[in-house]
């Protein structure tokens, strides 16, 4: 077996030393229960020569088949810690002399946490408000339709379920990849699904490739897909901070290079960043590994310029960054972004908050409460700021914005910037005005924000999320 490693500049173009390539050539393939799994005796891949173009000549054993490593109950999750409550005698090894033997305890293993074969997992941090910030969450995609979010367990205690997405749908998860409170999960017949996962709502439904998605990446402000007919795609996505890409008020998904990467089914794919350069990397069953360099040389001089060192002022032009315009679908992933960094700034100054879904897949409504002092807010009437992170459309047809409307600035001692009055600007103030009183142990009352993100186009949903969580808005403490 020969794998070789390609390093290709990524422009426009095709990352394929300069030859384009047409959708329509691609051949979908059947679709087959097959993967590679590695076997206990598998060599560890070396460099062991260089072809003429001066790619890596890799070699190695060939990789069997996953049916013969498949135990009868393919759908159990399990934590692995190191234990000694089964021993068990150590395997034979040819060409491995070094090697540790991991126990999993019982109480670590969830049995038929789905109802399939669980074809990918994810460990993150801080993607979803049903998990505190700092606490590692297990996502794990099945053969069943579902996506199921898992905390982790500490001590005896087991591995427990706190969310379940997809319920209706019976496609396989293929593959997954987290950007912030965003999930991308990838299906059959070229289907990628976005779902929020503070709300546990499917944003959108992107048709990717012409085959089976099989592997997903993140990286640099793009989305990275690679599937069963041997074509790798790049494809731009909504992003903030030095990935945004301002000059552009209209975003949508859209692919901007495909190439064929490999002549069989492109099985696995992995992003890194090595001595500066920014690596793709893709793994298929025609035996071979390829690396592709797609440094982005704009990104090196991309970045928001700071206009105050005040925290207000930080907090507002981000906001502002956030196309929260709720009158156009196209945007409706920048309006859950502003709806998750609201609630995020109201938890991080010490509220309790909750994000509340609206009727029809709405955008959803920032509920945050910060409690008063208790000798004195019993006594007293609580107050409610209503507000609306949602802006009305900034398009410069008429060349009449002087900045980026997105992009707040200063000028001759005026702040400009989509919503800095109407009403991001007025949220940023109460919520600093309310953590100042906070700090200085002077809030009297407790005060609830209810901030909806339907405001300018009718408050879509606003009175049914109202009357669905009555008691929540009325509870005393």
């Amino acid at each position: 077996m020969c794998n070789a490693s390609a390093w290709v500049d990524d422009h426009e173009d095709a990352p394929s030393k300069g030859q384009q390539y047409d959708e329509t050539a691609e051949e979908v393939e059947e679709v087959e229960d097959t993967a590679a799994t590695a076997s206990d005796d598998d060599e560890v891949y070396e460099v062991t020569d260089r072809s003429e173009d001066g790619a890596e000549i890799v070699r190695g054993k060939e990789r069997p088949e996953l049916a013969h490593h498949l135990q009868n109950d393919s759908s159990i999750l399990a934590l692995v810690h190191g234990g000694t409550s089964t021993p068990r005698p150590l395997p034979s090894r040819t060409s491995v002399t070094d090697g540790e033997v991991l126990e999993i305890d019982k109480a670590h293993m969830k049995h038929y946490a789905h109802f399939g074969y669980v074809y990918c997992m994810l460990l993150v941090r801080g993607v979803t408000r049903l998990v505190e910030s700092d606490e590692d969450v297990l996502i794990s995609g099945g053969g069943d339709g579902t996506i199921k979010i898992w905390k982790l367990a500490h001590g005896n205690q087991d591995i427990t379920e706190v969310a379940c997405l997809g319920e209706d749908d019976a496609e396989s998860v293929l593959s997954m990849a987290v950007d912030g409170s965003f999930l991308y999960s990838s299906k059959l017949e070229g289907v990628v699904e976005l779902w929020d996962l503070d709300t546990k709502q499917k944003l959108r439904v992107i048709k990717a490739h012409r085959g089976d998605v099989m592997t997903l990446q993140m990286g640099w402000g793009f989305l990275w897909s690679a599937g069963s007919t041997g074509f790798a795609r790049k494809y731009s996505t909504v992003q903030y901070g030095k990935y945004q890409n301002s000059s552009q008020f209209n975003q949508q998904y859209h692919c901007v290079n495909r190439w064929k990467a490999h002549e069989g089914r492109i099985l696995a794919s992995a992003v890194t960043t090595y001595n500066g350069q920014q690596l793709y990397i893709t793994g298929a069953n025609d035996n071979s590994v390829s690396i592709w360099n797609i440094t982005d040389r704009r990104l090196e001089t991309r970045g928001r310029p700071e206009i105050a060192d005040s925290q207000l002022m930080k907090s507002l032009q981000e906001f502002v960054s956030f196309k929260t315009i709720s009158s156009r679908p196209d945007h409706a992933e920048d309006c859950r972004r502003g709806a998750t960094f609201l609630r995020t700034l109201f938890k991080k100054h010490g509220a309790q908050t909750e994000m509340l879904n609206t009727s029809d897949g709405r955008n959803p409504v920032v509920y945050a409460k910060f409690r008063g002092n208790s000798e004195t807010s019993s006594k007293r009437k609580k107050i409610l700021f209503y507000g609306h992170y949602d802006v009305v459309p900034a398009d410069n047809k008429q060349d009449k914005w002087i900045v980026d409307p997105f992009d707040m600035k200063g000028v001759n001692g005026y702040l400009y910037g989509r919503g800095v009055s109407d009403n991001k600007g007025p949220i940023m103030a109460a919520l600093y005005g309310v953590v100042d009183l906070v700090l200085a142990q002077e809030l009297e009352s407790d005060i609830t924000f209810l901030i909806e993100g339907e405001e300018e186009s009718g408050s879509r949903g606003f009175k049914e999320a109202v009357r669905q969580h009555k008691d929540l808005l009325l509870a005393r403490r």
